[in-house]
């Protein structure tokens, strides 16, 4: 039952979302694709570093090593190199994630004024008599708060 709530969830938001661009939401969905990839390539370039670290005997043994130009580095070349090569890794797959952040909270920001630009219109559509019984200032705050609320507490995390 949790996952035809989850899919109609995905479903509502998307209707929602549509408006600001399907092009931009597919850029972010890639960049966080791309952000788990990096973080995978990168924690997984610890791993040669470790097993040279402690055992370059072993290391020079593997299949990884044979694939690898590293046939007549000394043990100390080949634990600066692995190591250079792990940090480079690390850096990049940051960057990435980095990007991916800014890619994704200038989505969610975007979707946030396109939905307050369209509550607002929508508001200022209503007869006169409206405005007589209602407080606009109220509504304006309220039409801020709810669009912040769903842009922080709905979209960002699906798109996590």
């Amino acid at each position: 039952m949790p996952q035809v709530r989850a899919w109609s969830l995905v479903r509502r938001v998307y209707a929602l979302v549509r408006g600001v661009g399907r092009k931009r939401l597919a850029v972010a969905v890639v960049m966080v694709v791309a952000q788990g990839l990096a973080q995978v390539v990168g924690v997984t370039s610890i791993f040669p570093f470790l097993q040279i670290a402690t055992d370059p005997a072993s290391f020079r043994g593997s299949r990884l090593a044979t694939w690898l130009p590293v046939a007549g580095w000394s043990d100390r070349e080949l634990l600066l190199g692995s190591g250079l090569t792990c940090i480079g890794l690390l850096f990049t797959s940051n960057m990435i994630s980095l990007a991916a952040i800014v890619t994704r909270a200038r989505y969610v920001q975007g979707v946030a004024t396109h939905l307050r630009k369209r509550l607002v219109r929508d508001v200022l559509a209503q007869p006169y008599s409206f405005f007589l019984e209602t407080n606009s200032s109220e509504v304006y705050q309220r039409v801020q708060v709810e669009v912040q609320q769903f842009a922080g507490q709905i979209l960002m995390p699906l798109l996590n």
